[in-house]
């Protein structure tokens, strides 16, 4: 939850929306991408170790969704514009977040580790 709110509070947000149908109504509303980044916990699995948990921060796409943030790839990696004829670089939002949620992973994994094996020496040798 943490690295989805992180994320969503770096999405950009569209200040000129420049997708137009004929009719002049707008296809990407204000709001869509912020929206459409969401945590996802999967099921448990059982591996060889014990249960496997995962957790997922994902951006919805397509039109069954209610929030259609098919374009994020765009904004966050940047595009060629055919129209004006020139790439128009990203804004990362999602990268930086995620090198932050690994870095912070990795610590805390080592913390947890170092007291399991605290713990279970206390448990097995009493001290």
């Amino acid at each position: 939850m943490k690295t989805r709110n992180a994320i969503r509070r770096k999405a950009p947000v569209a200040t000129e929306l420049p997708y137009t149908t004929k009719t002049g109504q707008t296809r990407i509303k204000r709001g869509v991408l912020k929206n459409a980044i969401k945590a996802k916990h999967r099921r448990p699995k059982r591996n060889g170790a014990g249960y496997s948990y995962r957790s997922d921060v994902v951006v919805t796409r397509g039109k069954k969704e209610q929030f259609d943030a098919f374009y994020w790839f765009w904004v966050e990696y940047g595009f060629f514009n055919k129209k004006v004829g020139r790439y128009i670089p990203g804004q990362n939002f999602i990268e930086p977040e995620k090198q932050k949620a690994r870095n912070n992973f990795e610590s805390l994994l080592e913390a947890e580790t170092r007291n399991a094996i605290e713990r279970e020496i206390q448990k097995r040798f009493g001290g």
